[in-house]
């Protein structure tokens, strides 16, 4: 089953979509399509040509089935972003907007530094809840980090 059923070939072949992690590590498939924008020059534009990543990175995420995030159950259309200059202070580094209402984050949490192997594309990784019909994000890594980012688990 292709998780990109949406766009183009063309636009599907450029979106970041499922991948299926069957890992013991990881129990479920994940039910999402990420598209990472760290490199799209309408968001990334300050950094372009100056050779430093940039502090902040998005990742645009469907979540086409329920997700767990920070108590919160999110469906639909989010961007994720990542700003390690909020990280180095201590702050939540980590903020999801509802791309429907892009002005205040849905959730917002400070992450775990996960060091993990490149990633080819973005990623999340859904874990398994008490409530079948619910996952919960365990990580993101964007594409070409060697940092993934784990998210606190809800109790």
């Amino acid at each position: 089953m292709a998780c990109c059923d949406h766009g183009t070939a063309a636009q599907a072949a450029s979106m970041a979509c499922c991948q299926d992690h069957t890992t013991p590590k990881v129990a479920q498939a994940m039910a999402c399509c990420a598209m990472d924008t760290t490199n799209d020059p309408t968001i990334a534009a300050a950094g372009l040509g100056l050779g430093t990543p940039l502090p902040v990175k998005l990742m645009e995420v469907n979540f086409r089935e329920p997700v767990l995030v920070g108590g919160k159950v999110l469906m639909g259309w989010y961007y994720i972003e990542h700003d390690d200059d909020r990280m180095a202070r201590g702050e939540p580094c980590t903020y999801i907007y509802d791309l429907k209402a892009l002005r205040e984050p849905v959730v917002t949490f400070h992450c775990t530094h996960l060091e993990r192997g490149p990633a080819p594309t973005a990623t999340i990784v859904l874990t398994p809840t008490v409530n079948p019909a619910i996952k919960a994000l365990a990580e993101f890594q964007f594409s070409n980090d060697t940092a993934s980012h784990g998210v606190p688990a809800v109790r």
